[in-house]
């Protein structure tokens, strides 16, 4: 086992360093090298996608995402010119 310090980056959502290129992921179920991703299994990730905070993301599959990016991005468009559905900010 390896300090946190010792990962090339520091894992999230409450996962600590097993390896330096790896994370222990299973506090919250998180998934990816350095536990970047959350699934939410609750009711209210049917049609949501959500950014909060500075880094936090949630997309319509229901997964969480930490992401320290430095771009643009987008979150949510429109695949073509006509649409049936309605998105409401709040």
């Amino acid at each position: 086992m390896c300090s946190t310090g010792e990962c090339a980056s520091p894992c999230l959502n409450g996962g600590w360093c097993v390896h330096p290129d790896s994370c222990n992921c299973t506090l919250y179920q998180a998934s990816g090298t350095y536990c970047q991703t959350v699934p939410n299994v609750g009711y209210e990730r049917e049609m949501t996608c959500r950014s909060w905070g500075q880094y936090n993301y949630e997309t319509f599959d229901g997964l969480y995402y930490y992401f320290p990016g430095k771009c643009s991005y987008t979150l949510v468009r429109d695949c073509e010119d006509s649409t049936r559905s309605s998105v409401h900010i709040q």
